[in-house]
């Protein structure tokens, strides 16, 4: 057990010291070529490097890919296909638009380097059922499965730091619930994942120096999908992401199905002079997590990227709990 743990902390110190080192090149390289997004959220509309999320990718799959030499761990293959998968797709969109419908649809073969690894549990783990049988409904649950997660995250990527320390919140959780259930795969993986996802953090919190751009965010999602799959974890890492869920509800209900952002003319938020965040009144605006948290009144943007990190983490509090308390046979 002491080598499995210390091959899960040497790929992660790996993951994390590559991230921060690729994110601070990225940043300087990105504004040099005009790569470069609107933060829509701040007075003025300053320019940000965007696609610096990348590093997250790179530096996961130096992690992973140490895991694999240390561990020989099959599981490591099916995590990284997973998220170059999704790097791919994001890459795509960054440059060509590839639209509100295709672009989720592509996301389903997020699960195809999953399937080729044999990564896939015909088994997951249920609340409330336990071990369920699913030998051959896995092959259709999985690619939906992994479709939602990777554009769930996509879609929470709207503030400053938002994104990557949920996520890392949630891959918390994982490592939690991985080293409690045996699931030695899931919590290696969450362990890696979570400290890259800290080390960009630093670059993408308020203010923003860096923005993850669709090739950051659908690789994240990607790989965060992929984490608890060869041990059949799936339902927990939903139950963690319970506000990516509502807030990728709550859009897609009030726009009327799949949309790119691009595509949706009213703002969900409205930004005052002062920097402050509040509801868009109009009843035809989209409804996001965002907006349901400046409802009572306007805040400022770190105040409400704290307040979706306790969601975060109420949430990954709630899978731990419902494992220990409403999960047999694990």
């Amino acid at each position: 057990m002491l080598g499995v743990l210390a091959a899960a902390l040497i790929s992660a110190a790996a993951a994390g010291a590559v991230t921060d080192l690729l994110t601070r090149r990225l940043e300087v390289r990105l504004r040099q070529k005009g790569m470069v997004g609107v933060d829509l959220h701040k007075p003025g509309h300053p320019k940000v490097p965007e696609g610096a999320g990348f590093a997250v990718f790179a530096g996961a799959t130096v992690g992973a890919a140490l895991l694999w030499v240390l561990t020989r761990s099959a599981h490591s293959v099916g995590f990284v296909g997973a998220a170059a998968a999704g790097a791919l797709i994001g890459a795509l969109d960054d440059r060509v638009d590839l639209g509100g419908v295709l672009k989720p649809t592509l996301t389903l073969g997020v699960a195809a380097p999953l399937i080729a690894a044999g990564a896939l549990n015909p088994r997951p783990l249920l609340p409330l059922l336990g071990r369920a049988r699913l030998f051959i409904a896995i092959n259709v649950l999985v690619p939906a499965y992994a479709a939602v997660v990777t554009n769930a995250v996509n879609m929470y990527d709207a503030l400053n730091g938002m994104m990557p320390l949920s996520v890392a919140i949630a891959c918390g959780a994982m490592v939690a619930i991985g080293a409690l259930t045996g699931g030695v795969a899931t919590a290696q993986l969450a362990l890696v994942l979570g400290v890259a996802l800290l080390a960009y953090y630093r670059y993408n919190r308020y203010p923003a120096r860096v923005f993850s751009g669709n090739v950051g965010s659908l690789s994240i999602g990607a790989a965060l999908s992929a984490l608890p799959v060869y041990d059949g974890l799936e339902a927990f890492l939903l139950i963690a992401m319970l506000p990516f869920m509502v807030s990728g509800f709550f859009l897609l209900s009030s726009v009327g199905g799949l949309r790119e952002r691009r595509q949706i003319v009213r703002r969900p938020v409205l930004v005052d002079s002062r920097g402050l965040i509040r509801a868009n009144p109009d009843p035809a605006a989209p409804i996001t997590l965002i907006s349901i948290l400046t409802l009572d009144r306007p805040k400022t943007e770190p105040e409400v990227v704290r307040e979706a990190h306790l969601l975060t983490g109420l949430s990954a509090l709630l899978a731990v709990l419902t494992l220990l308390a409403l999960t047999p046979g694990w």
